[in-house]
């Protein structure tokens, strides 16, 4: 019974976002795996990415290498909290600007 209501907090997180961000659920879903999976590949929160974490997610939204300068700027734009590191909101609100999402 608990487990259904995650799935549908879940479902809602993603909707959420999805309208906010205007950036497609699916999207939005593949993302978060790639997120976490450079959290992981750190040994740290799948949920937080440090600096050094940062490009192998932004590798995932195929962003042209030779804009790293422009990358390091966006990480430090996204760390609201200045700890050197962001979770996957402040990614994902800071860069839906950048995102077209799927024509």
């Amino acid at each position: 019974m608990g487990n259904a209501s995650v799935k549908g907090d879940k479902q809602l997180y993603f909707d959420a976002m999805a309208n906010v961000t205007q950036i497609e659920r699916k999207e939005l879903g593949a993302l978060r795996k790639g997120f976490q999976e450079a959290g992981r590949a750190s040994g740290g929160n799948p949920l937080r990415i440090a600096r050094d974490d940062f490009g192998r997610v932004v590798d995932a939204c195929a962003i042209a290498p030779q804009d790293v300068e422009i990358l390091e700027r966006l990480f430090t734009m996204f760390d609201k909290m200045g700890d050197g590191q962001i979770d996957y909101r402040e990614f994902v609100v800071g860069i839906a600007p950048l995102a077209r999402g799927t024509p």
